[in-house]
């Protein structure tokens, strides 16, 4: 398998929104198996739906936020298999555009793991709705210790700093190159 993507999910209704279906389909088109774990309960025929379109499909109990939907979600791969990874939620509305330019981006190629975007408050780090991980990153016993010692915090701050905030500072304390598709400075040098 060359690309993964493991899609965290929430919902208030148990009809999954359309845009999830939508996002699925974009994510697909680029190549990506699509493991798809819902912290909501979700109805027989947006199972149904969410099934035609993921390889995996995994329910659980509403705990730990997105990292640990991604986390269970990761354990059901070989990921010495897997070249890229997209770690995602359904927090995104859309894609809008078409994806696959962003893979084309000047200042995503040359680096080891990036994402939309990213914040400076606690310390500069990607927004974790959309990170993409290349396969040194993957295959980097780092990334594998902080998934094994993940944690369902129920905090969404602790969540935020120990691992939103801690998965960018462990990668790069560990000399992996990162970059924001759409780089907080650069937007603000807009207005």
């Amino acid at each position: 398998m060359k690309r993964l993507a493991v899609y965290a999910h929430f919902g208030e209704s148990a009809k999954v929104a359309r845009y999830v279906s939508y996002f699925l389909k974009e994510l697909r088109s680029l190549g990506f198996e699509i493991c798809f774990v819902s912290n909501s309960p979700i109805s027989i025929e947006s199972q149904s739906e969410i099934s035609t379109l993921s390889q995996k499909f995994i329910q659980r109990e509403n705990t730990g936020y997105d990292f640990s939907m991604w986390q269970a979600g990761l354990a059901e791969y070989d990921l010495s298999k897997v070249e890229e990874l997209l770690l995602t939620n359904s927090s995104i509305v859309g894609p809008l555009q078409p994806l696959a330019p962003l893979w084309q981006n000047s200042s995503v190629k040359q680096c080891d793991f990036w994402g939309l975007t990213d914040n400076d408050e606690f310390g500069c780090h990607l927004q974790t709705y959309f990170m993409v991980f290349r396969r040194q990153v993957i295959q980097a016993a780092c990334f594998m210790d902080f998934w094994r010692s993940l944690l369902p915090l129920k905090d969404k701050q602790q969540v935020i700093q120990n691992y939103e905030i801690g998965l960018t500072r462990r990668l790069e304390e560990n000399g992996f190159k990162w970059k924001a598709v759409f780089a907080q400075k650069r937007m603000w040098s807009l207005f």
